[in-house]
């Protein structure tokens, strides 16, 4: 149990794949890796900016606004990771609670009752 939550904090998704989840394995890291693209492409305006922000020698409040932009896109971006990851994580601890539970689902019509019944047992 432990350990597929120690998956899923080290890279999201990997805890779903080991407790038998690979479409929500697939869909946590895509989410992750989205976000970390973002960041990083985020991060890389922010050095242009700061580049040619010191080049010019002058500040530019333009340039400046755009900087202060590019950062803030970049710790957002940041911040969802983690909270990608933190998802991810309860996620898997969860989900490996519930691994030797069988679940059996039955339906049909009772002849005591007009209705239809389905019953979900754990």
């Amino acid at each position: 149990m432990a350990w597929t939550t120690i998956r899923s904090g080290i890279l999201p998704g990997w805890g779903q794949l080991a407790n038998g989840k690979p479409l929500k394995a697939l869909l946590l890291g895509g989410i992750y890796a989205g976000w970390a693209y973002g960041a990083y492409s985020a991060e890389t305006d922010r050095q242009d900016l700061k580049e040619m922000i010191d080049a010019a020698g002058v500040e530019d409040p333009a340039l400046v606004d755009e900087l202060n932009e590019a950062v803030n896109r970049r710790n957002f971006r940041l911040w969802m990771m983690g909270a990608t990851m933190l998802y991810a994580m309860i996620d898997a601890y969860v989900d490996a609670h519930f691994l030797d539970y069988e679940e059996t689902w039955s339906a049909g019509f009772r002849p005591d009752a007009p209705a239809l019944a389905v019953t979900v047992r754990f």
